[in-house]
C-alpha cells in the first residue's frame, strides 16, 4: 500500500472518528429532562390519564424532548399514533390490543398546529398538538 493510500485512509478515519466523537458528546451533554406524555386509546378516541376529553389538544415547546407514549386499552382493535407532518419527524407508534407503545422524540423548532391521528380510525381519533415557541425547561 502506498504512502499516499496510507495517508488518505488515515485522514478519512480521523474524520470519522470526529464525527463519532461529536454525536457522543451531543448525546452525554444533553441533559435536557425528557417529559412523559400518555395518550390512551380506548372507545375509538384517544384520551390522556385523568381527562375524559375525547382527542384532547397536546401543547409542547419548541426543542422539548417527549416520550410519547400509545396506551391500547380497545379490545381486539390495533390502534396507531402518528404525526403526518414531515417537520415533526416521529416515526408511528402501533399498539396491539392491551399493550403499550413509546417512543422518544424531540419536538419540531417550528412552532405551529400539528394533527395527531390513528391512521387506522382518522375520522374519530385525531386531534391537534400545539407547539408554542420557547425554551424547554433544563
Amino acid at each position: 500500500m502506498s504512502t499516499k493510500r496510507i495517508r488518505d485512509l488515515s485522514l478519512v478515519l480521523g474524520v470519522v472518528l470526529l464525527v463519532g466523537l461529536a454525536v457522543a458528546v451531543t448525546a452525554l451533554t444533553d441533559r435536557s429532562p425528557v417529559r412523559e406524555m400518555v395518550l390512551v386509546a380506548d372507545e375509538m378516541v384517544f384520551s390522556v390519564p385523568g381527562d375524559p376529553t375525547p382527542n384532547p389538544t397536546l401543547t409542547a415547546v419548541t426543542g422539548e424532548r417527549i416520550r410519547l407514549v400509545l396506551d391500547n386499552r380497545d379490545r381486539g382493535v390495533v390502534h396507531d399514533l402518528a404525526v403526518p407532518d414531515p417537520a415533526f419527524r416521529m416515526e408511528r407508534l402501533e399498539a396491539d390490543p392491551g399493550t403499550r407503545t413509546a417512543v422518544e422524540i424531540r419536538v419540531p423548532d417550528r412552532p405551529g398546529r400539528y394533527r395527531y391521528l390513528c391512521t387506522y380510525h382518522s375520522r374519530m381519533m385525531t386531534g391537534i398538538l400545539v407547539v408554542t415557541p420557547g425554551s424547554p425547561s433544563r
